[in-house]
């Protein structure tokens, strides 16, 4: 897989982030790495579970951001539409099932990740 499949298939914009990134496709494949170290999902994970509006907030909003810098289009709108929920003070009864789709987004550009970066 290459970068260009990879955007294609999690809803995002190879030349939007390769143009951010100066031209440097190792410049993008370095940080799509990084991803998968980051512990923006991990803490949204969290603060769902104990059902803590603010935490919820914070997490979706910086998952959100990194997925916005490096183009990860469709979970980056699922961040962002649980984010603006809670912040509009819609019932959080419905972030359960908002989690759902942001974790099966989530799995989905992990596995493409592994593939892209190493391969398997």
């Amino acid at each position: 897989m290459n970068l260009n499949d990879f955007y294609e298939e999690i809803g995002g914009s190879f030349q939007e982030v390769v143009g951010r990134f100066g031209g440097m496709e190792a410049m993008v494949k370095k940080f799509l790495g990084r991803f998968r170290e980051d512990k923006s999902y991990e803490k949204l994970q969290q603060a769902v579970e104990q059902m803590d509006a603010q935490a919820i907030d914070n997490a979706a909003h910086t998952l959100k951001g990194v997925c916005s810098n490096l183009g990860i289009g469709r979970l980056q709108k699922y961040a962002e539409d649980m984010m603006h929920h809670v912040r509009e003070g819609k019932p959080m009864e419905e972030i359960p099932a908002m989690m759902d789709k942001v974790k099966a987004e989530y799995e989905q550009v992990m596995e493409k990740l592994n593939v892209l970066i190493d391969g398997k």
